[in-house]
């Protein structure tokens, strides 16, 4: 199951860092100030703006290390 919409690069995924310690999901939107814009829309409280790379190599040690199961997207 994904979270993703319509049209949305799983590859292309935007999160924000609240200043709560919340990551919360931006969306696919191709660049940090795109990305700043949609997480001032959606009111949150901003500490760090994480982009798909930074994210994906979270996934990869998170998973390397057993914390959690990566899925695999080449099916």
């Amino acid at each position: 199951m994904s979270n993703l919409m319509p049209g949305e690069s799983p590859e292309r995924q935007w999160f924000a860092l609240e200043f709560n310690g919340r990551l919360m999901p931006i969306g696919d939107c191709g660049d940090h100030e795109s990305a700043n814009e949609i997480a001032t829309d959606l009111d949150y409280d901003t500490l760090w703006l994480v982009g798909p790379e930074t994210s994906q190599d979270w996934a990869n040690q998170l998973a390397a290390r057993g914390i959690v199961a990566q899925e695999n997207n080449d099916e």
